[in-house]
């Protein structure tokens, strides 16, 4: 069994999600008894944010580049970060450590391709539905992308940021994300990528008219297949 490195804390409702489906996920292979061979370095997310909000993305890089470099020193096999957003330092993070860094982008690159899906509606932080580090990863892969308009967007992100992901979402929270999801879909999206490991907090199936991919979900699944290995 591999030992797996989690970036977490960004946020802790969904490092809960991730622990959970790895060790769900291991059990369920490897015996019921069994549970995953993992170290977890949580992080606050107030400060994240506010090195985010400010373009400081090189603290940001700092501060899981040592994260990282942490979890290798005490035995990670690879790493994972449980955040979409801060994937925009990918290439940063990756380069401080020898062990490989799974991409949060490449389960659900692999998941919609296998699904015969050619473009999908992306939702998530301001920084990942504006920004280009996970649309790249889906354009190379042959799947065109399509984001909420510039409005929607900024709701979304207040969403993301300042309503409670634990528990039941408030209906109109609910009712805005369907709102979003048919507007993508008359723009051509065949499918939905939550690309914010909160957003399976809010977003279900029966809120969607489209097939939905989580990128938490998928994420620590393949962590979890990669601990087996």
């Amino acid at each position: 069994m591999k030992r797996a490195g989690l970036l977490g804390g960004m946020s802790w409702e969904s490092t809960i999600t991730y622990y959970r489906i790895i060790n769900e996920y291991v059990a369920e292979n490897a015996g019921s008894c069994t549970c995953a061979d993992m170290v977890i370095r949580s992080f606050n997310l107030a400060e994240i944010d506010y090195f985010q909000s400010r373009g400081e993305w090189e603290k940001v890089s700092a501060v899981l580049s040592g994260g990282a470099a942490e979890l290798e020193k005490i035995g990670a096999d690879f790493i994972l970060m449980a955040s979409n957003t801060v994937h925009r330092v990918y290439e940063d993070v990756q380069a401080s450590v020898k062990v490989p860094v799974l991409h949060i982008a490449d389960p659900a690159v692999e998941a919609v391709t296998a699904a015969g899906m050619s473009t999908a509606g992306l939702l998530g932080t301001r920084y990942t539905m504006e920004g280009d580090f996970l649309k790249e990863k889906l354009n190379e892969a042959g799947i065109g992308v399509v984001v909420p308009s510039p409005e929607k967007i900024g709701r979304i992100h207040e969403v993301i940021f300042n309503e409670p992901c634990m528990g039941e979402p408030r209906p109109e929270i609910r009712e805005m994300f369907r709102e979003v999801i048919d507007e993508m879909k008359l723009q051509g999206a065949q499918c939905i990528i939550l690309g914010c490991t909160e957003l399976g907090l809010m977003i279900k199936e029966e809120d969607s008219c489209l097939p939905i991919f989580d990128t938490a979900v998928l994420h620590a699944q393949k962590a979890a297949e990669e601990i087996l290995k």
